[in-house]
């Protein structure tokens, strides 16, 4: 053991980690490779399964290779708040030192990288690059609490749907394959919609035919395509500057 990291990970080589925190999709058998030589794992879970429970400690920063996840807030009743979509090359888990004062769950079944926090402080001193990416993703996740916070009090219904839309297949168009650029796999429920955009299930479902039948969308098999994104941004009131790392 060096530092904290595993013998023969002193020369790591970060590649396959900013590659990962950029989203980029890689074989299983690369995470599981680069999550040993910094002495972390790399696991698959259920979708639904908690990953970061309020009112524990998080050991590990947590990065999303595969699959989408999300922070919650459950109330009494049933009633939850989503506050974040974690895509891949999203993080949670950057703070150690508290608790946590939300949850983080599988959304679908999803490949999380876990770093410990003390090894992964060794690997940010001895690659700053590390570091600035991190930081620049939290200045992103910054910004996206502060448009949803925005969006959920000052849109109405259909605005509110059309930006998470348009936010959403600009950070898949970050990840998306040739070709696949107008369409992206949303793995919400019209109930998780809801509880993302401060709606009911009913209010969503007659939204969601407002865009499709005005041409902007369509939603079929849990895709989304969108046909004329100019439109449903200015509907939207939307400018993607804010997602930009």
């Amino acid at each position: 053991m060096v530092d904290g990291i595993p013998e023969g990970a002193s020369g790591f080589d970060p590649t396959a980690l900013l590659g990962a925190l950029a989203g980029n999709a890689a074989p299983e058998a690369t995470s599981q490779a680069m999550a040993a030589e910094i002495g972390g794992s790399c696991d698959r879970i259920e979708a639904g399964a908690a990953i970061i429970r309020a009112g524990e400690r998080a050991h590990s920063l947590i990065v999303v290779i595969e699959g989408w996840a999300f922070r919650h807030k459950d109330f009494s009743g049933g009633r939850r708040q989503i506050l974040a979509l974690l895509l891949p090359g999203d993080c949670c888990g950057r703070d150690g030192s508290r608790t946590a004062d939300h949850s983080v769950s599988a959304r679908s079944a999803v490949m999380l990288v876990k770093i410990p926090h003390a090894r992964l402080d060794v690997v940010v001193a001895r690659h700053p690059k590390i570091g600035a990416v991190l930081a620049r993703a939290a200045a992103v996740d910054a910004a996206i609490l502060r448009a949803w916070v925005a969006n959920l009090g000052q849109r109405q219904a259909l605005e509110r749907m059309a930006h998470l839309l348009c936010e959403l297949a600009v950070r898949n168009r970050y990840r998306a394959v040739a070709g696949e650029e107008n369409s992206f796999h949303l793995p919400l429920t019209q109930q998780d919609l809801a509880s993302a955009l401060g709606l009911t299930s009913v209010h969503v479902n007659r939204v969601l035919q407002k865009l499709r039948a005005e041409g902007l969308i369509d939603l079929r098999g849990g895709v989304v395509t969108v046909h004329d994104h100019g439109r449903l941004c200015a509907l939207a009131g939307f400018a993607p500057e804010y997602l930009t790392p």
